[in-house]
């Protein structure tokens, strides 16, 4: 009789190891665009976020910015506009004005939800040593810093910009 309990117990447990509440697929309804899920959530490709991986993370950057900046030595930085780079689905272009300049000053940086890196780069009028930027939780303020080299100055920036509307 022992026996017998002990397997009616075994086999109860079995069976409620088994249900279907148990083993439902966590992933089974969920679409995630550009990702994969993972225990019911979306796990998003690199260069697109949200709860269903269907927004573009670059996106947000692109447009123009006025700004405010400080650089040693002194420079007269007027503006930037952030452009999508064709290269990737998370790189940007960052092109900076300035009354200094009789071009433009272009960056290549790679996005990461809310921030994004500038990669270095030497041509033959400038060369960026590094830079980076976190755009705000409102999505309008940006702010940068980036360390360059032009005419044989080494410029120094903290540049905080607002996106125009």
């Amino acid at each position: 009789m022992k026996t017998f309990y002990l397997f009616l117990t075994f086999q109860i447990l079995l069976f409620a190891s088994c249900t279907p509440e148990n083993n439902i697929d966590k992933c089974l309804e969920i679409n995630c665009n550009f990702g994969n899920c993972e225990e019911g959530k979306c796990i998003c490709d690199s260069g697109y976020e949200g709860i269903n991986c269907d927004t573009i993370s670059r996106d947000k950057f692109i447009g123009y910015y006025t700004i405010f900046s400080q650089c040693q030595p002194e420079l007269d930085l007027l503006s930037f506009s952030i452009k999508e780079n064709n290269e990737s689905i998370d790189k940007i272009l960052v092109n900076f004005s300035s009354i200094h300049y009789a071009f433009p000053l272009i960056a290549d940086a790679t996005v990461n939800l809310n921030k994004f890196t500038i990669s270095p780069l030497k041509t033959n009028e400038y060369e960026i040593f590094e830079g980076s930027g976190t755009l705000n939780s409102n999505g309008i303020a940006l702010s940068m810093n980036i360390k360059f080299n032009y005419d044989s100055l080494n410029y120094n920036c903290h540049i905080t910009g607002i996106k125009e509307q």
